[in-house]
């Protein structure tokens, strides 16, 4: 979609566009003893959750190589994210908070 975009673009404007890819990262598998922890602590808490890909580019690509790594993700208003319009509920934000500190209480006793 956006190639032919682009293309549509530079035909209207009689320009010619050249799009070449310079780099690209592979997706991450998330550590899954770790995402395990996330599950059973929002089991545990009452809290709902649910398991999903991300797609888009953070930290955790790059950390993923090296550390265990996972990723809790807390949902934004009607999907919204990195965005100025993005907006998450204290509400959520606080049960997010609770998982993780009853995940990193854990790992502390490890």
């Amino acid at each position: 979609m956006f190639l032919a975009e682009a293309e549509a673009i530079a035909q209207e404007y009689g320009v010619t566009c050249r799009i070449r890819q310079l780099d690209q990262i592979p997706p991450a598998p998330m550590f899954r003893p770790l995402m395990q922890k996330f599950e059973k602590a929002a089991k545990d808490l009452g809290i709902p959750y649910q398991i999903q890909p991300s797609w888009a580019g953070h930290d955790s690509m790059i950390l993923s190589h090296r550390l265990p790594t996972a990723m809790l993700f807390v949902p934004s208003k009607n999907g919204i994210s990195h965005s100025p319009e993005e907006y998450t509920d204290a509400n959520d934000i606080g049960q997010a908070a609770s998982v993780l500190k009853k995940v990193l209480e854990e790992l502390t006793r490890e």
